[in-house]
C-alpha cells in the first residue's frame, strides 16, 4: 500500500491519491490534538487505497547522512556529527553518545558540506533544542528561504 506524507496548513490537509491524482481538502483538527504520528486510510474514489502521514512541522524535513563538524560558541572544541534531517528551520545531527556533554538551549555552529553538484558549504548558528542519547535536535537562527540550503531542499 502507497505511503504519503502531508502537511496540515490551518488543520486543513489536502489528499493527492497516488495513482489518479485527484485531490480532495480535509479537515483533521480532531487528528492533530494527539502528539503521535496520525496514519490515515485512504480510499479515493477510483478504488486505490493509501495511507497519508499527517505531518505538524511547518517545513518539509528530508532525510539525508552527511558528515560534518559542530562546536559550541562558547567552546571553540569541534565535535563530529552526521547530519541525518534537514529543513529550513533546523536540522537533527547523530553524534557519537559519548561525547553528548550538551545541554537545551546550548548554542552551536554547525558545519557540513550538501551532497549537492558544487558540494556547498553550509555554515550556521543554532540553538540546541532537544538532546537524546546520541542525537541533538537544532533550530537555526536564521531562516534564509534562497541561500545553498534552501535551493536544496526546493529542488533535490
Amino acid at each position: 500500500m502507497d505511503e504519503i506524507r502531508i502537511f496540515a496548513n490551518n488543520n486543513q490537509v489536502t489528499f493527492i491519491c497516488p495513482e489518479c491524482n485527484v485531490s480532495r481538502t480535509a479537515d483533521v483538527t480532531k487528528f492533530l490534538k494527539y502528539d503521535l504520528q496520525v496514519k490515515i486510510n485512504c480510499k479515493c474514489k477510483c478504488g486505490h487505497q493509501f495511507k497519508a502521514i499527517i505531518e505538524r512541522r511547518k517545513f518539509f524535513r528530508k532525510d539525508i547522512e552527511l558528515p560534518g563538524f559542530f562546536y559550541l560558541i562558547s567552546d571553540l572544541k569541534k565535535t563530529f556529527m552526521v547530519v541525518t534531517d534537514i529543513s529550513r528551520s533546523g536540522c537533527k545531527l547523530k553524534i557519537n553518545p559519548a561525547n553528548n556533554i550538551f545541554n537545551v538551549d546550548e548554542r552551536v555552529f554547525i558545519e557540513f558540506n550538501l551532497d549537492d553538484s558544487l558540494k556547498s558549504l553550509i555554515r550556521k548558528e543554532a540553538t540546541i533544542r532537544t538532546s537524546k542519547g546520541k542525537y541533538l535536535g537544532l533550530e537555526f537562527d536564521v531562516i534564509e528561504q534562497y541561500d545553498q540550503l534552501g535551493r536544496y531542499l526546493m529542488f533535490k
